[in-house]
């Protein structure tokens, strides 16, 4: 039916009508809400609301109205109490006219007086000295060794004299009439003793002096130089004395540090905490540090070890590892420790100073140790303890191993077995390999146990590893370095990469600061699924390693993990996670996906570039309007950063939802299968559920991943895949961002 002119009139009206009410409306207060993200989805312009935390649309306290678009900011509360009230003014401020004075009432300088420049010009009546006055140290100090005083005058006159009579009776005593007419030196313990066992004589006629032997030194011929100190009948160069002395002393300084000095201790040397000495505490979070009280080892002495009264969850190794006074490796010890035997005596072997202590597991438990206490001889010496224990399948230690599997067997055979093709997502399988309790971490990769023989002659140890054969030390991005004390023959090397061929050498330093090779070799890695040891981090994966249609995903570029600073789940990357991460792993690029915590870099490093994308999770924050432009604005970060080949680490508290969300998306546009895609999210399972059969807020038949999923299915395409990329596509990424980002992950 057509429309009349006074129907079309009607409705230009009424439409006119609704847009001055909407343009005229007025800002109504709604209420407060306690996050930015319990904003209403659909409220009505003019609709305002006060956020009560801090947010992405500022500080606490700030007012946003609807403005039918956007929330616009209102501004933050004004703090009124900074501000004078009426009441409070004084009188004279409220007179209209206000009062005058004279420059004598206010005390002002007369208009023609004249100001000093110069402190010459100044009289000095402040009673301050003028100079320093003759004899004002009024104190000696008569012990020689307070810095400050002045030296008592008596008492270095008699120390003077008291060295003159040491010197004269050493003299005495080893230059009598017997050794009449020798040469004099000084041995190691400081005395005087002759240097040669014949005299000295002149000959007047050879101008020489003659030694009882051929050897001459003609006295009018002159003496030569020797600056490398090594030529007999040569005079000492005096520059080459002074360097030589010079390094002597730094020598000893190195030498002589106080090893419970944490400035000087070598690394993994760990001092301990305790309330009183000898008494030892490890907590939880394996935090140490060091008491004042010490007694030295002596040698040839028996010791006992032990954990007091705490429960041993499974058998401990324990190596007692012997050094002399200069931190130099000498032997060691070791035996079992369990709830059976929870003593362990040992005997230190000649010129024992120090001890370290080393903790292993023997594979027989299913969780880290939990030591409380540990004391050595009830109390006479603090001694080190390291938190050394191996989590790691015995079938990787070995010398001759060349071939291994870096995968952890729970997360392989998750892997391997389970196939989610039927698209059933009201099944999952994931407790049936995370529940078992095992003796290693579940959330982990399995690593390389470098094994070597001992050398008591090495002062520093670093074992390189790398990919490239020629193993160049100087090139810190294909190698890594791994410092290992003295005394240490094996080391346990984590989060290598899958399918990929190391070379490895265990190089040291002599005491005379020569470079020498301990121990060289190369072993080939094999499994699918990298998943990462951080200190202090648990969830850490690599996206590498799933298959494509077009290839498999790179490894070492997208990592997806939990928080690095602890906002609630109990985790917080320490000093070693950082070296791992930023050292080794070179992440250069840090996602932070959780709600605004204030930070302004990365925990990693103040050079990794940090940025924060507070999005909302699965089909809830698909749909959001803001999740997604951040999304979009994540996916042309990841661009930019793939394009210089930076490693990007992406997290959001437990790294289970928000990342998990991202993870989907990720894996989807480089066409990873739908199975894959689910076993990837439920991996997570193996580091928060590992004694749970069956945990529903990680496995595939969590309701909010399955609305995500079905959410996602609702778009065009043949495949799962082409269904991803027809969402991002609708939020404005590009084909050109998708079709970069496939490129430099998919190989």
């Amino acid at each position: 039916m057509a429309l009349t002119a006074k129907k079309v009139y009607a409705i230009l009206k009424r439409q006119i009508s609704d847009m001055e009410a909407k343009l005229n409306s007025p800002v109504r207060y709604r209420g407060t809400v306690a996050t930015a993200d319990l904003l209403p989805l659909n409220p009505d312009i003019g609709d305002m609301y006060n956020i009560e935390s801090k947010s992405i649309y500022g500080e606490a306290g700030m007012n946003v109205a609807w403005n039918g678009v956007v929330w616009d900011t209102m501004g933050a509360p004004i703090d009124m109490s900074l501000y004078i009230k009426s009441n409070e003014l004084a009188d004279w401020v409220k007179q209209q006219n206000k009062p005058t004075y004279t420059a004598e009432e206010v005390g002002a300088l007369p208009a023609d007086t004249k100001i000093p420049s110069k402190t010459s010009e100044l009289q000095n009546d402040s009673g301050f000295l003028t100079k320093i006055p003759d004899n004002y140290l009024f104190e000696t100090d008569k012990t020689l060794n307070v810095s400050g005083k002045a030296a008592d005058a008596k008492a270095t006159g008699d120390k003077i004299t008291e060295l003159s009579a040491d010197i004269s009776n050493k003299l005495n005593k080893n230059q009598g009439s017997e050794n009449s007419g020798k040469i004099a030196g000084i041995n190691e313990s400081g005395d005087i003793v002759p240097m040669f066992p014949v005299s000295v004589d002149y000959n007047e006629e050879t101008n020489c002096l003659e030694f009882g032997s051929d050897q001459k030194m003609e006295l009018n011929k002159g003496i030569n130089l020797d600056s490398t100190l090594t030529k007999t009948g040569y005079a000492a160069d005096a520059g080459a004395v002074g360097e030589i002395t010079n390094s002597l002393k730094e020598d000893l300084y190195v030498k002589t540090y106080n090893i419970f000095d944490v400035n000087f201790l070598p690394r993994a040397f760990i001092p301990l905490t305790g309330s009183h000495a000898g008494e030892l505490f490890l907590d939880n979070n394996d935090n140490y540090s060091a008491t004042n009280e010490t007694i030295n080892v002596l040698p040839n002495t028996q010791y006992t070890f032990s954990n007091g009264s705490e429960s041993i969850p499974y058998e401990l190794q324990l190596s007692v590892i012997f050094y002399d006074k200069d931190m130099r490796f000498l032997g060691y010890a070791s035996n079992a420790i369990n709830n059976y035997s929870k003593f362990f005596k040992f005997t230190t072997i000649e010129n024992t100073n120090h001890l370290r202590f080393q903790l292993r597991s023997t594979g027989k438990g299913s969780d880290i140790p939990n030591i409380k206490k540990w004391q050595l001889n009830e109390g006479n010496l603090l001694p080190y303890l390291d938190n050394y224990v191996l989590n790691c399948s015995t079938d990787n230690i070995g010398n001759e191993l060349t071939d291994i599997n870096i995968d952890n067997p729970q997360v392989r055979d998750f892997v391997e077995d389970v196939d989610y093709t039927n698209q059933e997502y009201t099944i999952t399988q994931v407790g049936t390999y995370s529940a078992p309790s095992v003796y290693y971490r579940k959330d982990c990769g399995f690593p390389m146990v470098v094994k070597w023989k001992l050398n008591r002659d090495i002062k520093n140890q670093i074992l390189y590893i790398s990919t490239n054969k020629l193993i160049p030390i100087a090139d810190t991005v294909t190698v890594k370095s791994y410092d290992i004390p003295c005394g240490i023959s094996d080391f346990a090397v984590y989060n290598l990469i899958p399918n990929a061929t190391y070379y490895y050498k265990v190089c040291g330093t002599d005491f005379d600061n020569n470079l020498i090779v301990i121990k060289e070799g190369c072993f080939t890695t094999n499994g699918q699924v990298h998943m990462l040891k951080i200190d202090g981090l648990k969830n850490v994966r690599d996206l590498g390693g799933w298959l494509t249609p077009n290839g498999k995903i790179k490894y070492g570029l997208l990592f997806r993990g939990c928080e690095l600073d602890d906002t609630g789940v109990g985790v917080e990357l320490t000093h070693e996670g950082k070296k791992e991460l930023f050292d080794r792993i070179r992440i250069k690029t840090d996602i932070d996906l959780r709600t605004d915590v204030g930070n302004t870099k990365s925990p990693i490093g103040a050079l990794v570039d940090y940025n924060c994308y507070p999005i909302q999770p699965y089909d809830t924050g698909l749909k959001d309007t803001i999740t997604k432009g951040l999304i979009k604005s994540i996916f042309e970060k990841i661009e930019e950063k793939l394009s210089k080949s930076n490693a990007i680490y992406f997290h959001c508290q437990g790294g289970r939802d928000r990342t998990g969300t991202l993870a989907f998306l990720i894996l989807g546009v480089l066409g990873v299968s739908e199975s894959d895609i689910a076993k990837d999210y439920e991996l997570t399972e193996f580091a928060y559920a590992s004694y749970k059969a069956d945990n529903p807020n990680t496995s595939r038949k969590f309701a909010q991943y399955v609305s995500m999923v079905s959410y996602i299915k609702t778009f065009n395409g043949v495949t799962f895949n082409d269904k991803i990329i027809s969402y991002l596509l609708s939020i404005g990424i590009s084909q050109a961002t998708i079709n970069n980002i496939k490129s430099y992950m998919v190989a």
